[in-house]
């Protein structure tokens, strides 16, 4: 159920609008953008992002106490640690990952040599 295909312009104030078209000359390119799914794993990736920040205390508190750790050894920690209750640790490795270099974006944790840390402040 094909039902065209929407061209980008730009007007003479350079705002941008959009028309349907049945079908693009030969020189244009198309885009395929389907809000749907973007909105879709937007909104996964934000209750990700949700559902990992309760862990972002027990990450802190195991690199205040062993001041630099490997993924892999915070990932084992809060799997043998958060292992019960409402907040139980039931993600993977590359989850973790993801949200510990979301730390370090966030100028939270430092990443050196494979292993985090706390950011000096």
């Amino acid at each position: 159920a094909n039902q065209g295909v929407v061209r980008a312009s730009k007007d003479a104030n350079g705002v941008e609008t959009y028309a349907g078209v049945d079908r693009l000359e030969e020189d244009h390119h198309v885009a395929i953008h389907d809000e749907d799914a973007t909105e879709t794993a937007v909104s996964a990736d934000a209750q990700l992002e949700a559902e990992m920040k309760v862990y972002e205390d027990f990450v802190r508190g195991m690199l205040n106490n062993y001041e630099s750790l490997p993924l892999e050894r915070i990932h084992n920690m809060l799997k043998m640690f958060v292992s019960t209750g409402e907040h139980k640790y039931d993600k993977n490795i590359q989850q973790l990952g993801a949200f510990l270099d979301k730390l370090v974006r966030d100028e939270v944790l430092e990443m050196n040599g494979g292993s985090y840390f706390l950011k000096k402040r």
